[in-house]
């Protein structure tokens, strides 16, 4: 199973995925360039995982955020 967020490695939003996945066996991380990008990729992502900082800031500087969730 894979967890997406915001990438490269050293985003918050990338380290807190890779904490999260020590605690969890056969996850892969992968990065995005954008939450713009990973959003728009959601369709395909279906049955993974999601994982968006509260913090986040799109590129119009609206907030984005919440807890890591199943793409269902």
């Amino acid at each position: 199973m894979k967890i997406h967020t915001l990438g490269p490695a050293v985003t918050d939003s990338y380290r807190a995925a890779e904490q999260y996945r020590a605690d969890h066996e056969n996850l892969e991380v992968v990065g995005h360039p954008s939450f713009e990008v990973l959003y728009q990729s959601i369709p395909e992502l279906r049955g993974e995982l999601l994982l968006i900082s509260r913090g986040g800031q799109n590129a119009n500087r609206g907030q984005l955020g919440g807890p890591a969730l199943p793409i269902r």
